[in-house]
């Protein structure tokens, strides 16, 4: 049972200890030699344990091999040294003081709660000077009459919650009540008079007590201490009340006898409310030396900071790096530079290095790999003129089937070679062994395209049901080419592009389809242009539809006869005077800006291969980067007269039909736009007049 009791007594001497600091003892000049002084200390380790000693019963014998026993006194440990820090106290005090006088006020503070020899020297009459000098490096204001100069020391330049000790409290000192307090505290501890717990808190407690008892109006809001008047509110702190309370009742009972205890009783409410008054007076000052005192620290910090990054800078040049890749890498703002110490210890280097290189060796990277761009430049073009003159041995139209040089570069094999050192000399013949493995990879690209191009029949088609089977099939099937097939008159299962090409038939939109931006006239298409269309890759004929609505919102239909028959002559027109067209027995016209008109061609493989009678696809080509040239939709315009276009911004009902010239003057004069028109958004072609003869 006493054993259960002295623990108990020991945990509550310590819990007690944290909140010494900030007690209602009032520390001054006359009591520093006082044993109950405010600055705490933190709790000591138990020295109840008790020193092993030897045996003294019996002396332990060993035989030294003769038989005879030899006595082995136990061997007695030296005597532990004592710790240097431990001696300060028994210095001469002109030395300790001068040593005292360059620690700041944290440090003193700290010192003070080493152990009880320094706790009573720190507290001494003898050390105000030390604490008046460490305050005043920091030109900080003098402490109130109430205050002595380490609990004031502790309230200026500590963190600690005075209430719970948490050891950073956000939003600094409340000036009011002289307090730093966390904000669970300012909700546990801060009373008013409208709150639910004020009369069960301070039950029968003297209402013109709290005229002389420091409060505040600010504390954490919760949904049961909500204020509408929190800027008048009065917000008490509770422990001071009750100590107050105890003070209050002791002279207010003492001022009942003697008149002198009354006057005494007056003149004490006097002096509380001039301590009360100077603490409003010098809140401005405390405040103002405040802003002044975390700017000097922030001013350290970020000093720190910079400090903190060369030194982690030096580390990172010892292993290599230079400063453009530390540079870039990191900078004070970073995590792990941001906070810590200027010193960077190996331990703290040995945390720091796997959370910083990886940015660093990024950097690097970037680094190398600009220095090395001009450099993988010309190795890209040692290896196109390489791939290039090995691709002559095709004839053109096989040529057009294979990938561009760029679809190898990022292949290890190739990039390899593009990215070696920049001390390697690169040449065309470091890639000429490589055109071995570039055919293999051209067959894998082309059987990749072979293979998405059937892929992109309609899901759930067979191979069987596909739009042609044989040689020459119409294997890029989709829904609108079946429909395009079936409307030409031919079985969609059997079609073949030889059969649709010599056909040759020709479609138009149905009205429903019909854009508004086509005012001037329609358009007739051949079944590849159609698809094209569908596609929006026709430029001529934008804006097409969105891909979402081909299959649902195009309609064709076949064109009529005349129809048919202008736009095919208007296509041989195209034909023959597009430059568009490669020999495929060489590769004089391969490139884009060599391609030719037929005639051209024609010519030249006349003359330079000996060929009279050329003939498609095996003498002469269509030259694949030209190909658009070649797809030009036949126009015609719309069988109205010049009245017919109808202005969009009115309404459908009573909008009128109107040339160009007198949709202009509308637009100014009823809309009062007097911008250049824009088909499809002013104004589009009445589709009702068409539609009797369209």
């Amino acid at each position: 049972m006493r054993t259960t009791q002295r623990k108990a007594s020991k945990v509550s001497e310590a819990s007690s200890s944290k909140k010494e600091l900030h007690e209602e003892d009032c520390y001054t000049e006359s009591d520093h030699g006082s044993a109950s002084e405010i600055v705490h200390e933190a709790p000591l380790k138990s020295q109840s344990k008790r020193r092993k000693t030897a045996s003294t019963s019996k002396s332990k014998a060993r035989n030294d091999g003769n038989g005879e026993q030899i006595s082995s006194a136990p061997k007695v440990k030296p005597t532990r040294r004592r710790n240097k820090l431990s001696l300060l106290p028994t210095m001469p005090l002109d030395i300790l003081f001068e040593i005292l006088g360059h620690l700041a006020p944290r440090d003193l503070l700290n010192l003070s709660r080493t152990n009880k020899e320094f706790r009573k020297m720190m507290l001494s009459p003898n050390t105000i000077t030390i604490w008046k000098a460490a305050r005043e490096l920091f030109n900080a204001p003098e402490p109130p009459q109430d205050f002595s100069e380490p609990r004031w020391a502790a309230l200026l330049f500590e963190h600690l919650c005075h209430s719970c000790g948490t050891k950073t409290v956000l939003g600094g000192i409340d000036w009011k009540i002289r307090m730093r307090v966390c904000s669970q505290c300012k909700k546990s501890h801060l009373l008013c008079n409208r709150d639910s717990t004020w009369n069960t808190s301070f039950p029968g407690y003297d209402p013109a007590m709290f005229e002389y008892i420091p409060y505040t109006n600010q504390r954490p809001w919760t949904a049961e201490t909500a204020d509408p008047n929190f800027r008048n509110r009065k917000l008490y702190w509770d422990e001071e009340v009750h100590a107050m309370a105890k003070e209050w009742n002791t002279r207010r009972t003492a001022a009942h006898s003697p008149p002198e205890a009354r006057d005494d009783f007056e003149a004490w409410k006097k002096d509380r409310a001039e301590l009360l008054k100077s603490i409003t007076s010098m809140i401005p000052v405390y405040t103002k030396w405040q802003k002044i005192y975390e700017g000097l620290k922030e001013g350290v910090k970020e000093e720190n900071r910079w400090k903190r990054l060369e030194a982690v800078k030096l580390r990172f040049l010892e292993l290599g790096y230079t400063s453009e890749d530390v540079r870039n890498a990191i900078s004070i703002r970073t995590d792990g530079i941001y906070t810590g110490t200027p010193n960077v210890t190996t331990a703290a280097w040995n945390k720091l290095r796997p959370k910083l290189e990886p940015a660093v060796e990024r950097e690097k990277k970037r680094r190398i790999a600009w220095v090395m761009l001009p450099l993988i430049k010309m190795r890209v073009k040692i290896f196109e003129d390489v791939y290039d003159k090995h691709l002559t041995k095709l004839t053109p139209s096989e040529r057009y089937r294979c990938p561009p040089a760029g679809y190898f570069r990022l292949l290890p094999e190739i990039l390899g070679v593009l990215e070696s050192d920049m001390t390697v000399d690169v040449s065309a013949d470091e890639f000429l062994p490589m055109m071995d493995f570039v055919d293999e990879c051209i067959a894998k690209y082309q059987a990749e395209k072979k293979s998405s191009a059937l892929n992109s029949v309609e899901p759930g088609t067979s191979d069987a049901n596909r739009v042609g089977t044989g040689e020459g099939a119409l294997e890029l099937a989709s829904h609108l080419l079946r429909e395009l097939v079936a409307l030409a008159g031919l079985d969609p299962e059997t079609a073949t592009i030889a059969g649709m090409d010599e056909m040759d038939p020709r479609y138009v939109l149905e009205l429903s389809s019909v854009p508004k931006e086509w005012v001037d006239g329609y358009f007739v298409f051949s079944w590849r242009e159609a698809i094209l269309y569908s596609q929006s890759s026709l430029d001529v004929v934008q804006p097409a539809m969105t891909p979402s609505n081909y299959s649902s919102n195009l309609k064709f239909s076949l064109a009529t006869t005349e129809e048919g028959e202008k736009a095919r002559q208007h296509t041989r027109s195209v034909r023959e005077s597009a430059e568009a067209w490669s020999c495929n027995h060489c590769h004089d016209f391969f490139e884009e800006g060599k391609a030719r008109t037929l005639s051209v061609i024609w010519s030249h493989l006349k003359e330079k291969h000996g060929i009279l009678d050329p003939k498609s696809s095996e003498d002469y080509i269509m030259n694949e980067h030209c190909r658009m040239r070649l797809v030009a939709p036949y126009e015609t315009p719309w069988p109205l007269p010049a009245r017919r276009l109808k202005c969009l911004r009115c309404n459908a009902k009573n909008s009128g039909v109107f040339e160009l010239a007198e949709l202009q003057v509308h637009m100014q004069n009823r809309h009062g736009d007097n911008s250049a028109l824009l088909a499809g958004r002013d104004y589009t072609v009445d589709l009702l007049m068409v539609q009797t003869q369209y």
